[in-house]
C-alpha cells in the first residue's frame, strides 16, 4: 500500500482495523458512527432498498467513551448483535459490512467526532490500498437516519458527472409527521433560513453541513486532515475545511431522512435543539435577525470595491452596525493586508472569503444579536426572506414556509 502522510501524522490508528482486502469495484464507503442506539436495522433496511453498480461497504464505528455507564455498553451490544443478525438474512450481496468496536475510547475526546474519524480514516486506508483516492467516495451516514431507494446510485453519478467536485453536502428532509412535529418544523425551518438567508447575501460558502447528510473524495479527506475529534460540530467544521476549495457541491436527486428524536448525546445540534424545545416549552422558536443579513448584503456587494478602491472610504458607505463589527473583528487591518498580499480581483475575494468565512458570519451574527439586532421569531423572520426571495404566499404557517424552502433549495 502507498505511504500517506496523513495517516502517519494524522489518523486515529497508524494501523489498518480491518484486515480483509477491499474489493478492485468498491467506489462507495459508507461510514456511521453508532452510540447507544435503541435499533439500527432501519437504517440498514433503506441501505438495502437501494441498487448501486458496484460493491458498496459500510463501516460502523460502536463507540463509548471509556466512563460509559454499563447500560451504554449493553446498548452497544445489542446492536452489534441487531447488526450480524440482519447481515446474515437481509444483507443485499453488493454490500459488505463492517463493525469497528470502539468502545472504550479516551473520555476527552469520545464522542461522534472521534468515531466518524476512526471510521473516515479506516475508509480512506482501503482507498488508498488499491490506488482509489481520487475515484472512491467517503459518504457519512448516521445510525438513526434513513435514506431514499435512489440515494447510493444518484451519490455515484454525482460524483461522476461533477468530476472536479471535493464533495458535497446531500438534501435532507426531517419526517413531520411526528409527536414533536412542531418542534422539528422549528428546527430545520432555522437551518433553512439561516443557510438561504446568507446565500440571499451572496455570501458563496452558503452550504448545509449536516454530518449524516454529505459526501467527500477519500483524497480531499486526507488532504484537509481528516474529521476533526469534536464532540459536537464536527460535520459543521469539517465541510468549512472543503467548501473554501470551491467546486463544492449539492446533491438534490435523493435524501437523507435525518431523525427528529431528541437527545442528551451531544451539546448541540438537532437532538439537543429538539430536548431543550421540550424542556422549556416556550411558544416563540427565536432566530436570527433578517436585518443582519441585510447589512451582511450590503459588504459582500462592495467586496470588489474593497480591492479596487479607497479601503477606508468605501467601508465609510457601510451601515455603522456591520462597520463596527469589522473594527472589533481587526476587519479593517486584515482586509488591508490582503489587498497588499493579492494582484487581482479573484485571489483578492478569495483571500477575504477565507477570512469571513462560516465562523465568522457566526460571530457576526451573534455581534448584531447583541448590538442592535436582537433574535426575532423565526416565522417573521422568514416571512422577510421569503420576500426578498419573491416566494412568499399570501398565508403562511412554520410548517407551510419549511415546505416552500425544502421545494426552493431543490432548484
Amino acid at each position: 500500500m502507498a505511504k500517506s502522510k496523513y495517516l502517519e501524522r494524522s489518523a486515529v490508528y497508524d494501523h489498518a482495523l480491518i484486515e480483509t482486502p477491499i474489493h478492485q469495484n468498491v467506489d462507495l464507503i459508507i461510514v456511521i458512527p453508532c452510540y447507544n442506539e435503541p435499533d439500527i436495522t432501519p437504517t440498514l433496511d433503506s441501505l438495502a432498498s437501494n441498487s448501486p453498480s458496484g460493491f458498496v461497504e459500510l463501516i460502523i464505528v460502536i463507540n463509548a467513551s471509556e466512563l460509559a455507564s454499563d447500560q451504554v455498553v449493553k446498548q452497544n451490544q445489542i446492536v452489534i448483535d441487531q447488526i450480524t443478525k440482519w447481515s446474515k438474512s437481509n444483507k443485499p450481496e453488493w454490500l459488505q459490512i463492517w463493525i469497528l468496536d470502539e468502545q472504550g475510547m479516551p473520555a476527552k475526546h469520545a464522542g461522534v467526532g472521534l468515531a466518524r474519524k476512526t471510521g473516515m480514516d479506516e475508509a480512506y486506508r482501503r482507498f488508498l490500498s488499491i490506488g482509489k483516492t481520487q475515484e472512491g467516495i467517503i459518504v457519512c451516514l448516521d445510525a438513526d437516519s434513513l435514506v431514499e431507494s435512489n440515494y447510493l446510485e444518484e451519490i455515484e453519478r454525482h460524483f461522476k458527472i461533477h468530476s472536479n467536485t471535493p464533495g458535497c453536502s446531500i438534501h435532507f428532509e426531517h419526517p413531520l409527521e411526528q409527536e414533536n412535529q412542531d418542534e422539528i418544523i422549528n428546527y430545520e425551518l432555522h437551518l433553512r433560513y439561516f443557510i438561504n438567508a446568507q446565500k440571499w447575501a451572496g455570501h458563496p460558502h452558503a452550504y448545509q453541513t449536516v454530518g449524516s447528510s454529505m459526501a467527500v473524495r477519500a483524497e480531499v479527506y486526507a488532504s484537509q486532515g481528516g474529521m476533526p475529534k469534536r464532540q459536537a460540530g464536527e460535520d459543521f467544521y469539517f465541510l468549512h475545511k472543503i467548501i473554501p476549495l470551491g467546486n463544492f457541491t449539492e446533491l438534490k436527486s435523493t435524501k437523507t431522512i435525518p431523525s427528529p428524536r431528541s437527545s442528551d448525546r451531544v451539546p448541540f445540534g438537532t437532538g439537543k435543539d429538539i430536548a431543550e424545545q421540550h424542556i422549556k416549552n416556550e411558544a416563540v422558536y427565536t432566530t436570527y435577525n433578517f436585518d443582519s443579513f441585510v447589512q451582511l448584503k450590503e459588504l459582500v456587494n462592495i467586496v470588489a470595491d474593497l480591492f479596487e478602491k479607497d479601503l477606508k472610504v468605501t467601508l465609510e458607505a457601510l451601515p455603522k452596525e456591520i462597520r463596527a463589527f469589522l473594527i472589533d473583528a481587526g476587519g479593517l487591518e486584515r482586509i488591508e493586508s490582503i489587498k497588499q498580499s493579492t494582484s487581482d480581483l479573484k485571489a483578492f475575494e478569495k483571500r477575504f472569503y477565507q477570512w469571513f468565512n462560516a465562523f465568522m458570519i457566526m460571530k457576526y451574527c451573534h455581534y448584531m444579536r447583541e448590538n442592535g439586532f436582537p433574535d426575532q421569531e423565526v416565522l417573521g423572520e422568514t416571512e422577510q426572506l421569503l420576500k426578498h426571495l419573491e416566494l412568499k404566499p399570501s398565508f403562511l404557517s412554520k410548517r407551510e414556509g419549511l415546505l416552500i424552502l425544502r421545494a426552493f433549495d431543490l432548484r
